[in-house]
């Protein structure tokens, strides 16, 4: 339908009322008419993010089993003492390396000593 030449065309070529303003419609016989199509629209957003989505379960358990292994290892160090163990051995180690042998052996493994001691030279 073409609209007639005193009428104005809105860019879809629909005509319009005269003056230039646009034909009222009811807003419930526009929610009729855009009820369907976004509806559609949806059912079709959720196809698409089912699809993307699909392996969620899997990620969810493989996630649940690794906080299991990770708790029962947690509490298999605490029920044989392993922290005490290992605060016991880092202690025995700071006293070592604080001790004169300890600070000589350090001295002695440091493969830059003979750098630092020419630099010393140089100054």
């Amino acid at each position: 339908m073409k609209p007639r030449r005193n009428e104005e065309t809105n860019l879809s070529g629909e005509g319009m009322g005269k003056g230039g303003k646009r034909k009222e419609e009811p807003a419930a016989s526009v929610g009729l008419i855009l009820k369907p199509i976004l509806i559609a629209e949806a059912k079709e957003g959720i196809r698409e993010l089912g699809d993307e989505m699909k392996f969620v379960g899997w990620y969810v358990k493989i996630a649940l089993g690794s906080a299991m292994v990770g708790a029962a290892m947690e509490l298999f160090m605490i029920h044989t003492g392993f922290y005490d163990k290992v605060t016991v051995l880092e202690s025995e180690k700071r006293a070592w390396e604080s001790s004169p042998e300890g600070q000589a052996v350090k001295e002695a493994l440091n493969p830059w000593r003979k750098h630092n001691e020419e630099a010393q030279k140089k100054t």
